[in-house]
């Protein structure tokens, strides 16, 4: 989009620049060439208005997919009081692409036995499998909330163990929807340059994965939606194996 919003610039400007020509009649012009001019100015106001509003389109997309996500949250404000005891995750790096195996044990600290579990995925991840014991289970996908159906409900107290297979990039539209649009928008000043900030980046030379970006499955909403409510943390064993290329290093 950046390459984008540069393009359109340049567009608008050569196609300023054609029709001034086009009309300051003390110029010597051939008829030819005035027929050429003319065609081809029309042609730039045309794809220049095109390229103008597929970048208009982009954010107010963007807009509509948040607004989206934060209503979705909304059905699942009341869910039962489970704790993630252990993650274990297997990061693979491919390019722009990631492949995420994650274990999560998850403790039933509640006083009813619980039949289903909700997750939290960034949606630019896609689910491959879900399993418990090697045996697949039967969930639902609806943009970033995952819900995970069970064979048998977790008793009070009991844990169950299961394993994502899940694999794609980052949708940045996820990150931090508890702030508002215009504040997102708004690029940091130093001296006379303004820079894009980027919250999540996955590429072939750089990776930056916060754990708001949502890059492997969390037990419930993300906390920027449950405030003001106050929800516990959720500490556990957490271990992380990292696979990518020789010249990159994982911190």
């Amino acid at each position: 989009w950046l390459l984008l919003q540069r393009g359109l610039y340049v567009l608008i400007g050569v196609t300023a620049f054609l029709w001034a020509v086009i009309g300051f009649k003390r110029l010597p012009q051939s008829i030819i060439r005035r027929r050429i001019a003319v065609p081809v100015g029309v042609i730039l106001i045309v794809f220049t208005g095109f390229c103008g509003r597929r970048y208009l389109q982009h954010y107010a997309d963007r807009d509509s997919s948040r607004s989206a996500m934060v209503e979705l949250s909304g059905r699942y404000r009341d869910l039962p009081d489970m704790h993630v005891t252990e993650t274990s995750i297997r990061l693979q790096h491919n390019g722009a692409e990631l492949v995420v195996n994650s274990g999560l044990t998850v403790l039933n600290r509640s006083a009813a036995a619980i039949d289903s579990l909700v997750f939290t995925l960034n949606p630019g991840l896609k689910i491959n499998r879900i399993s418990l014991d090697d045996s697949d289970l039967d969930y639902s996908q609806n943009s970033y909330l995952v819900v995970v159906n069970l064979p048998s409900a977790v008793q009070p107290n009991d844990s169950v163990r299961l394993n994502f297979e899940t694999g794609g990039t980052i949708a940045e539209d996820y990150l931090f929807l508890d702030i508002a649009a215009e504040d997102i928008d708004r690029m940091p000043l130093v001296w006379l340059n303004r820079f894009e900030k980027i919250a999540a980046w996955v590429s072939a030379e750089y990776v930056l994965l916060p754990v708001e970006a949502g890059w492997y499955p969390q037990y419930g909403l993300p906390p920027s939606l449950c405030y003001p409510e106050d929800k516990p943390l959720p500490f556990g064993r957490f271990d992380l194996q990292v696979k990518t290329d020789e010249g990159l290093t994982a911190v």
